[in-house]
């Protein structure tokens, strides 16, 4: 049998093993998805009332060489990380243009010098690039498989 102090002790262990479980469980499905994972689905209210799933893909570290502010060689960079926001059905299809959506953000932010990069709002990315995207797929005769792009992350150094 245990005596009162044993009680103690296993009561404060089964206190403490419950909370690190706890925590862990808390932890692991509040963190966002690892960028090589599934992407994530979210429902949102369609128009008609019905619910529409969408898609959001990441397109990770891409790294463009900004010139200097007075056209000298790049001693600057920009790293962003992309997000398209597509439907079920054009998933695969964004997955797939992955490599050419990466060299049209390559090729239009690399016109950037540092100032007007270090100038620009995250609002002000997007609409570029959106605009930029548009473009090229219509240049192309091809509809844009995705709904949207949004700027994950951005870091000018």
């Amino acid at each position: 049998m245990l005596n009162k102090n044993g009680l103690l002790l296993l009561g404060v262990l089964l206190l403490v093993a419950g909370g690190a479980g706890g925590g862990t469980w808390v932890y692991m499905n509040s963190r966002p998805a690892a960028s090589g994972s599934a992407p994530a689905k979210v429902v949102h209210e369609a128009p008609k009332g019905e619910a529409k799933e969408f898609r959001y893909i990441t397109l990770d570290k891409i790294i463009v060489m900004l010139r200097d502010d007075s056209g000298g060689p790049a001693a600057h960079y920009l790293s962003a990380d992309l997000v398209f926001r597509t439907t079920e059905e054009s998933e695969k299809k964004v997955k797939e243009q992955l490599p050419y959506l990466r060299s049209l953000t390559v090729g239009t932010l690399s016109a950037y010098s540092v100032g007007k990069a270090g100038q620009m709002t995250v609002d002000q990315y997007r609409k570029v690039l959106s605009d930029a995207f548009a473009a090229a797929y219509a240049r192309d005769g091809q509809e844009r498989p995705f709904l949207d792009v949004m700027v994950g992350r951005l870091i000018i150094e």
